[in-house]
């Protein structure tokens, strides 16, 4: 077994294809709704080379075992 930390980024054209992305997950449907996440991501977002960045991080597990014949 082995366990390792995990980094990933999402890249979004802008704050918009970001909310479109994140909408369903926020349940964010109606304007008033989706000021929450608007809100959040202009301050989490990261521009890198003109991209919007969502980075994130979390602990991953690798398990392996050896198969005997059947």
């Amino acid at each position: 077994m082995k366990v390792f930390p995990f980094e990933h980024k999402n890249r979004f054209e802008n704050l918009e294809v970001a909310l479109e992305h994140f909408k369903p997950q926020c349940a964010a449907f109606s304007p008033e709704q989706e000021e929450i996440p608007r809100s959040y991501f202009q301050e989490v977002l990261e521009d890198e080379n003109g991209a919007l960045v969502q980075k994130g991080r979390s602990t991953r597990v690798k398990v392996w075992w050896k198969v005997s014949a059947f």
